[in-house]
């Protein structure tokens, strides 16, 4: 059974009348929707829902998908409890509880439930105001299903573009990522075209397969290979952990931690790249840019005036002392 055909018979069993007030395009056959759906997991106040970035994946305002969602029992109230514990702070509970002269003590659902029992008919014209929805229970399984088969989705993905970096299958492990974030709702990045590989991001890659900083001059041979492939997983997948892509008995650099190490190595094929791009342009100079209130006093000590692009210092500095690594990057003086 698709997905499509379980929500039409988990959901809509209560509006089969009302089927042919739905448009064609309707909710069950649109992912954004679906998507959408699942913000609902948590209860939310519908205010907070209608920002006009849903407008495009949408096709329609969200607003309009939340009546439609009402209107079919798909979502539903919150419980008072739940906008209790959602809308109010704790110390406003606790007022209430005083004024009352209850218990103070527990946590933010406690107080709200004893609230609630002293005084059910004063809560319920206290969050009378709130609209606040969540998922019907048959909705929470779809939208439960929905998020999980993008989880499923992303970790496939993961292992396709890590297995294609191994053979050195640059456009392949590109090609990965972007048919993943492609088929998002909400891609990473912002103005990225993921509809194909980015020809910059292959290039990169064979970059900093072929690239070896001296800032990490200590690492041992074996663990060359690991350390790019973690910071290559890194670079494509928006990522600032390297640990997730690297052996347990991993030993890395005494100055840095595995992921400081990893972007030393992405910042340096990054330079590489940059200091191309730059001849390529026909520019001759340029300034190194340092980090003004992290730069260590190795990194100060760098030249202050342009410099042609043959006098460039390898960045990162392989001289730096700052446990976080060298953030210097050469800037092009037109």
């Amino acid at each position: 059974m698709s997905l499509i055909d379980f929500i039409a018979k988990a959901i809509l069993r209560k509006s089969q009348k009302r089927e042919s007030t739905l448009a064609p395009n309707d909710w069950r056959s649109s992912r954004p929707h679906l998507f959408f759906l699942s913000r609902f997991l948590c209860s939310q106040d519908v205010s907070n829902m209608v920002g006009h970035h849903w407008d495009h994946p949408l096709k329609e305002p969200p607003i309009a998908a939340i009546a439609r969602f009402r209107e079919h029992g798909i979502l539903i109230p919150a419980a008072v409890v739940t906008i209790l514990s959602s809308q109010f702070k704790i110390t406003d509970l606790k007022s209430l509880l005083k004024e009352r002269g209850l218990r103070v003590s527990g946590s933010k659902e406690q107080l709200a439930e004893r609230l609630i029992e002293a005084d059910p008919s004063g809560m319920a014209r206290l969050t009378a105001h709130f609209d606040v929805l969540e998922c019907s229970p048959e909705a929470r399984l779809v939208a439960e299903t929905i998020l999980a088969d993008e989880e499923a989705e992303r970790q496939a993905a993961v292992r396709d573009s890590f297995a294609h970096l191994r053979t050195r299958n640059f456009h392949a492990a590109a090609a990965s990522v972007a048919h993943f974030e492609s088929n998002r709702v909400f891609p990473r990045g912002i103005g990225i075209d993921w509809a194909k590989p980015n020809v910059g991001d292959v290039e990169f890659l064979r970059i900093l397969f072929e690239s070896r900083p001296k800032i990490l001059g200590e690492l041992s041979e074996a663990e060359w290979l690991q350390l790019r492939l973690a910071a290559a997983m890194m670079n494509l997948w928006g990522s600032a952990n390297a640990n997730a892509w690297l052996p347990s008995d991993f030993r890395g650099v005494s100055r840095f931690d595995n992921s400081t190490a990893a972007r030393m190595i992405v910042f340096h094929s990054s330079h590489l790249q940059e200091l191309a791009a730059f001849r390529a342009a026909g520019i001759k100079r340029v300034s190194i840019s340092r980090d003004r209130e992290g730069s260590c006093s190795s990194c100060r000590s760098l030249p202050k005036r342009s410099l042609l692009l043959d006098e460039v210092p390898e960045l990162p500095y392989a001289e730096c002392t700052h446990p976080m690594g060298c953030r210097c990057e050469a800037v092009a003086k037109v």
